[in-house]
């Protein structure tokens, strides 16, 4: 410990550690999805991690996924592949969950390997009552490695807890949308009749590294929760229109226990003395060898969505 902290105390450089090989191949399966009362599509991604070190996860194929409840229906994922063949998913379509149903998962992969997620009540869910967007300045540092203090845009989700919580717990995610009229075109000739412009839209997600949970059971019946969904920096989307969409999940205590660890792991303090990071073993077990637990983590969630535009609510002190 003596001849770490020393090397630590006189380095001239830092390199980053890898827990893992570099350029080995992992197998792991990980899974990452939500099945809901909404009406979809629903997406599930399944990767396998090339490189824990490089942060590198490859998509995994050839899958056949089923979804089936307690009424013995069935229902298949299709796959999905963009042209690019890069961030390729599995979709269902054309099925909403119906709260008190119970919803399974089936995986079994082009090797023979048979993954089980245990069923879940689809539970009732916890109305949004209203979201608001808050200006915050923030510390960061730029790749000078100078300390600037930048204005934020955070977003807020405020939820009423319900006289009873019957073991239901909260989850939100949040993304922002850019919306915008293309720039004219400039033909020449010119024409008598142009071509009509057409509105975008740039889709950003803010909370992939914001895990935004609560347990209700913790407040008095009445009062309002607050949960910050993620934040979005200052630029020149605000000076069009831009959207904030929160989407708050009505989840059940397995999963916010999960979602818990996954809070700690990622908010540790990152000192010497910290354990390394752990693996989190999610709810799908290989049938054919139970100690082989996918990561990640399949949900059934019930969904209540709302969106605002452009409004913030001033900026906090400088």
């Amino acid at each position: 410990m003596y001849i770490l902290v020393g090397v630590l105390l006189f380095a001239n450089c830092v390199q980053d550690i890898s827990f893992g090989k570099p350029g080995a191949k992992q197998t792991e399966l990980v899974v990452s999805g939500t099945f809901s009362n909404g009406l979809g599509p629903h997406i599930i991604r399944l990767t396998n991690p090339d490189n824990y070190g490089e942060q590198f996860y490859e998509h995994v194929g050839g899958a056949v996924i089923t979804l089936s409840d307690d009424q013995n229906n069935h229902w298949t994922y299709e796959e999905i592949i963009p042209p690019n063949n890069e961030s390729a998913y599995y979709q269902l379509t054309g099925v909403r969950g119906e709260v008190g149903r119970a919803y399974s998962l089936e995986i079994r992969l082009p090797n023979g390997d048979l993954y089980r997620a245990s069923p879940q009540v689809l539970p009732e869910p916890i109305p949004i009552d209203s979201v608001k967007i808050k200006g915050q300045f923030l510390t960061t540092v730029n790749s000078q490695g100078i300390a600037i203090r930048e204005p934020f845009g955070y977003a807020y989700a405020y939820a009423k807890v319900p006289d009873a919580v019957n073991n239901r717990y909260l989850r939100w995610e949040g993304e922002t949308t850019h919306i915008f009229i293309e720039i004219d075109k400039l033909l020449y000739p010119p024409s008598p009749s142009p071509p009509p412009q057409h509105v975008c839209f740039f889709t950003n997600r803010i909370s992939d590294q914001n895990i935004a949970i609560a347990d209700p059971s913790q407040f008095q019946p009445g009062s309002v929760i607050a949960g910050n969904v993620g934040k979005r920096r200052f630029d020149g989307a605000f000076e069009f229109r831009i959207a904030f969409s929160v989407y708050q999940q009505t989840i059940n205590k397995p999963t916010y226990e999960y979602w818990k660890k996954v809070q700690q792991l990622i908010n540790a303090t990152g000192t010497i003395f910290d354990a390394p990071p752990a693996k989190i073993p999610g709810n799908l077990v290989n049938i054919m060898d139970a100690d082989r637990t996918a990561l990640g983590w399949f949900q059934v969630a019930s969904c209540d969505t709302l969106r605002t535009y452009s409004q913030v609510d001033g900026l906090g002190p400088e």
